[in-house]
């Protein structure tokens, strides 16, 4: 992570501590709006952190968000901050202002300067602009007359199905090397790396604190190993999310999103088991915190291609390649 990258996770941090509490976070399941969270993240500025500064952004690379993107999934943030973000230096890249507009990782198809189909737009808003890949190429469509309805998955995290039929395409360009597909990656990676943290940070806590036949259950050798193994699973989610960031700002393209989310979303079923193990049944009641992590982590490891769908995807390609480009390929993910 970078020292930018840093000040702006902390910065981030500190406003999610604040105003994303539990209670903010049901009600934002059940479809009540977090003003007073919405506020104070909106007053940060970072919506536009990876807008070029001509055009009126910070200029950011994908790196310095790396934390930020944590941090949205250490405090389970019901905030759309990171698909704004996403979805601005998408804008950016068809050389549109920024707006309030959706991303999609589903693919579309366009005929005649119109798209059809089918996507799930996360924290979607009926009738807002959608960029999506479309053709072949960058797109943002006009959805007005679009056919909506609410998705509710595991983690309770609000979604809209968005069903186009000759959907006039506003404007296009080529697709680049990391696509809204890739995009969304990279940011669920990320925010699956901040929730295993956390859930690491509290089964610490409750090893230390629970005491079980005279002493703290951290002192048996079974949590010991559960902890460890939680220990691992997050490091090496973090360490997936980071190369995902550096992977797009040195041009890898989509193969370095498809790593980080195929280890990040791995890490998910061992992280959670562990976690759960640690914490027993108090861990999926509703006034302990770890449940909104878990159920975040089991719909962000499915969002934006799962880790089956990106290994294929990955293979596929680097089957095609020939065995003798295999390490190179791999060598250059990092840059």
């Amino acid at each position: 992570m970078t020292e930018t990258g840093e000040m702006l996770a902390d910065q981030l941090d500190r406003v999610l501590a604040r105003h994303a509490t539990p209670a903010a976070i049901e009600a934002a399941e059940t479809g009540e709006p977090a003003k007073d969270l919405d506020d104070a993240v909106a007053a940060l500025g970072l919506d536009l952190a990876l807008v070029p500064e001509d055009m009126g952004g910070a200029g950011l690379d994908w790196r310095d968000l790396s934390g930020v993107f944590q941090a949205l999934g250490y405090h389970a943030a019901p905030v759309d901050l990171g698909e704004r973000i996403l979805a601005n230096a998408a804008l950016a890249l068809l050389g549109r202002a920024p707006e309030p507009a959706g991303i999609a990782a589903e693919p579309l198809v366009v005929t005649s300067g119109r798209a059809s189909g089918g996507a799930v737009v996360p924290s979607g808003v009926p009738g807002r602009p959608l960029v999506a890949l479309a053709g072949g190429r960058l797109c943002l469509i006009d959805t007005t007359h679009a056919a909506t309805a609410p998705v509710t998955g595991v983690g309770r995290v609000p979604a809209l199905a968005v069903s186009l039929a000759d959907a006039p395409v506003l404007a296009t360009t080529a697709l680049p090397p990391t696509g809204p597909a890739e995009m969304l990656a990279v940011l669920r990676a990320g925010q699956i790396a901040g929730a295993l943290s956390r859930v690491l940070e509290m089964s610490i806590e409750h090893g230390n604190t629970r005491t079980q036949f005279g002493r703290p259950i951290g002192k048996f050798q079974a949590i010991q190993h559960l902890i460890a193994e939680l220990a691992g699973e997050a490091a090496v989610a973090k360490a997936a999310a980071e190369l995902g960031c550096a992977g797009i700002d040195a041009g890898a393209g989509w193969q370095s999103a498809a790593v980080a989310k195929i280890r990040a979303s791995r890490a998910v079923s061992r992280g959670t088991f562990a976690g759960h193990e640690v914490h027993g049944a108090i861990g999926v009641t509703r006034d302990f915190f770890l449940h909104h992590l878990t159920r975040r982590l089991w719909q962000w490891r499915d969002e934006a291609g799962s880790e089956t769908h990106w290994a294929e995807r990955l293979g596929r390609d680097l089957i095609g390649r020939g065995g003798a480009a295999l390490w190179p390929s791999v060598v250059a993910l990092s840059g």
